[in-house]
């Protein structure tokens, strides 16, 4: 997608966990895998409050850290929802996500224009699991493949979002993508480590990286300062952007 500047810019707020809060170059906003309640958050009291419009949801799978909000935010907001056919078909059906917002379907491969062509979202692979709980009966109801999004922005950079993964041997092919930030998990255990995040950097090439899904629960303890020692012990001269939980962030890429 063409741009017209010569630097570009990331505007959004960390919820905490793999949720992101964005704002485009003209207004919209989109949300990555809101979890607003996340505990490890210091503003989840205040997120419904502030939240105001939200124009779309992507979703990259189905656990609670990642999807727990996203019927609520659409029935508050009409937002519309870009994520695989069968979680999408399971938030409605088990989690009365509205019929009223619009639902863009894909696999991974797959390639969708939103907000009236502001965004291209690409579906790509991740290495994990998706469900969601049936309320009414506790059952973990499967809910399609995990994947990952390629974002390219209109007037913005391309954004990359790992959802939770563990590191695969295709990665590499999404340097073909020119990506300006990548957003990886890092924490370890479900998904990948610092080290491997790392050799995943060093193959997709971001010009920025972003850390997250760590420090949430114990068993995911990666840090980004062991995720910076990792890139340096490989020579990988990206830069390693911190974000502070629930607040305001921008990322210019030349």
């Amino acid at each position: 997608m063409n741009q017209d500047s010569a630097v570009s810019s990331a505007n959004f707020i960390w919820y905490g966990q793999s949720g992101y809060k964005f704002t485009t170059p003209s207004g919209k906003v989109f949300l990555v895998d809101p979890w607003l309640d996340c505990p490890s958050n210091p503003h989840k009291d205040e997120e419904w409050d502030r939240l105001g419009k939200v124009d779309l949801i992507l979703l990259t799978h189905g656990h609670f850290d990642h999807s727990a909000n996203t019927p609520e935010i659409a029935k508050r907001t009409g937002a519309e929802l870009v994520t695989v056919t069968e979680l999408a078909d399971a938030l409605v059906k088990y989690l009365d996500f509205p019929t009223s917002s619009k639902i863009h379907k894909g696999t991974v491969g797959s390639v969708v224009k939103v907000l009236d062509g502001e965004l291209e979202v690409k579906f790509v692979k991740a290495v994990h699991g998706s469900s969601i709980k049936d309320p009414a009966s506790g059952e973990e109801i499967q809910a399609g493949e995990p994947v990952g999004f390629v974002v390219s922005m209109k007037n913005g950079p391309t954004l990359h979002f790992t959802g939770d993964t563990h590191l695969y041997d295709e990665m590499g092919e999404l340097a073909q993508d020119k990506i300006g930030i990548s957003f990886v998990c890092i924490g370890g255990h479900y998904t990948m480590s610092p080290q491997e995040a790392a050799e995943a950097m060093k193959r997709i090439q971001p010009k920025v990286a972003v850390p997250n899904h760590f420090g949430t629960f114990p068993v995911i303890n990666g840090s980004p300062a062991e995720f910076s020692t990792a890139l340096q012990d490989l020579g990988v001269q990206i830069p390693v952007f911190e974000a502070a939980i629930g607040e305001e962030s921008t990322i210019s890429i030349p």
